[in-house]
């Protein structure tokens, strides 16, 4: 993920895999840098199916998320197929 604006370590993104009836099962959070790269791991437990990988940039000090251009606050980023 390629960030551009402010980037002084006072936002952080949360990367969430996000099951069809909506129920968060897979989360990190990272410090926002210039290139963010992470990794999700999908639970053993999860159900077959296709999930949201979605990301939400928020501030750390109260959690507030950020809306991005769109006024989106959890914008999907893709899915994902689990079998």
């Amino acid at each position: 993920l390629d960030v551009r604006g402010q980037v002084d370590g006072a936002r952080k993104f949360s990367f969430r895999l996000v099951a069809p009836d909506g129920a968060v099962v897979a989360q990190r959070d990272e410090v926002v840098q210039p290139t963010v790269r992470t990794a999700l791991f999908v639970p053993p437990t999860a159900a077959p199916g296709t999930y949201t990988l979605a990301a939400v940039l928020y501030d750390p000090a109260d959690l507030t998320p950020i809306p991005d251009v769109a006024g989106e606050t959890e914008p999907a980023l893709g899915e994902i197929a689990v079998e």
